[in-house]
């Protein structure tokens, strides 16, 4: 293989692994926020890795040594960055560290917000900033907990609510119970997934 076609892969791989790592920085940030990135990985982010992946893998394989001598000078760091990037990025998805690190950082503002106003039984508009969340909904569950709705996404009729909770129960939330799922965030709080389905 000639100097030019090497320099042209090498090229390749340089364009696959910043859109790699721009992806992931992306997709990092939006998981500070609950639900955002379920939308963004099933219609962007897979297609787009998957798409990546194909060109990364077609450039490597043209790299890798031929019996007869041939095959192009990519350094291994440059062939090993991309796939880091993505394990890391998965990492830091499936365990919602930007998330955590985020919460805890705005954890006081909703904790104030719990002390200063007791919340009504049935969600109430809130309308405020809690740090980074906009909390537009806020409300307690007879069942238990203190819930601050911060997104919602439509689901065919139904609505999707996001957000977090304070002491919550297992059995659902004000703003729903359908699909009802809570992930632990920091100590006594969870941010929670639900359906209005009843």
């Amino acid at each position: 293989m000639n100097e030019g076609e090497s320099r042209k892969s090498s090229r390749g791989l340089q364009v696959v692994n910043d859109c790699t790592l721009m992806g992931g920085i992306g997709l990092l940030t939006l998981s500070l926020w609950p639900g955002y990135v379920i939308g963004c990985l099933v219609f962007i982010a897979y297609p787009v890795i998957a798409l990546l992946g194909l060109v990364w893998l077609f450039i490597v394989i043209r790299a890798v040594p031929k019996p007869a001598g041939r095959g192009e000078r990519i350094s291994p760091r440059q062939i090993t960055f991309a796939p880091v990037i993505v394990c890391v990025t998965f990492f830091l998805l499936v365990f919602y560290i930007p998330r955590r690190v985020a919460f805890r950082l705005c954890m006081g503002q909703f904790e104030r917000q719990l002390n200063a106003n007791p919340p009504a039984s049935q969600p109430v508009a809130m309308n405020r900033w809690l740090g980074i969340y906009r909390v537009d909904e806020i409300g307690a569950d007879p069942r238990g907990g203190v819930y601050f709705r911060t997104g919602t996404a439509a689901d065919m009729i139904d609505t999707i609510s996001y957000g977090f909770a304070h002491h919550p129960n297992t059995e659902g939330s004000p703003f729903g119970n359908a699909n009802y799922r809570l992930h632990p965030i920091a100590p006594s709080w969870y941010w929670f997934e639900t359906s209005n389905d009843w």
